[in-house]
């Protein structure tokens, strides 16, 4: 990717290639993929310094917890008095984990449901859409454990995205994995079944997943349904 000139690579890109780094336990890799990120990193949105925040947490690194945090301060703007608090949390975190030996913690605390909610959201406002499927991808290999839920608005907000683009493989996984959480709803399937539609395949399994939700259809997913079905 660097090579290709046609490629940018940016620092959520670095982080992506960060985590995969830490899962391995390659923490020196790790850091210097993290080091490459910060120079990436624009004043004009400090989302990406709080996100390489919570992952410099995870390395144990106070100094490298601090650094981005002192460096999202150049921005124009005030910062957020939720900014302050996501530093100090990360710093608590860190001692916390580290004093007790809960190591495991430590070294899960990049993948926390919150952060990849932030992500998600801020890059579906920069309609950096590409970006926020793989944050979206990210985040819901958490939601098995946790009570946390993206909100309606970004849940369709992928649906619609997978639509107008028509990437119908994208959008059956999605739909799946949101079935298999138990929070689908009617206008998520709608989508599904009109790409389906337009596409002239078959939506059993889509009408399998709406009865086990129990979603009652309206006239247009009736209509939608015998059209695809003739």
């Amino acid at each position: 990717m660097v090579n290709d000139e046609n490629v940018q690579v940016g620092w959520s890109t670095l982080s992506t290639l960060a985590n995969i780094y830490m899962k391995a336990g390659l923490v020196d890799k790790a850091k210097f993929a993290l080091g490459n990120a910060e120079e990436k990193l624009s004043n004009c949105n400090r989302l990406g310094y709080f996100f390489l925040i919570t992952q410099y947490t995870s390395l144990k690194s106070k100094e490298d917890v601090l650094r981005p945090g002192r460096a999202s301060k150049g921005g124009a703007g005030r910062i957020p008095s939720t900014n302050y608090m996501h530093i100090l949390l990360c710093l608590v975190k860190l001692g916390a984990y580290m004093r007790n030996g809960m190591v495991d913690k430590a070294e899960s605390l990049h993948l926390h449901q919150h952060t990849w909610e932030i992500l998600m959201e801020g890059r579906l406002k920069n309609q950096k859409l590409d970006e926020a499927v793989e944050a979206m991808k990210q985040g819901f290999t958490t939601l098995q454990d946790c009570h946390w839920r993206p909100s309606d608005d970004t849940v369709m907000a992928f649906a619609e995205y997978f639509e107008g683009e028509q990437k119908i493989e994208d959008a059956n996984w999605y739909i799946r994995v949101i079935h298999n959480l138990g929070f689908a709803s009617l206008p998520l399937y709608k989508s599904l079944l009109r790409m389906h539609h337009y596409a002239r395949r078959s939506a059993s399994h889509v009408l399998e997943m709406m009865e086990k939700n129990r979603i009652e259809m309206d006239d247009e997913t009736s209509a939608l349904v015998r059209a695809i079905n003739v």
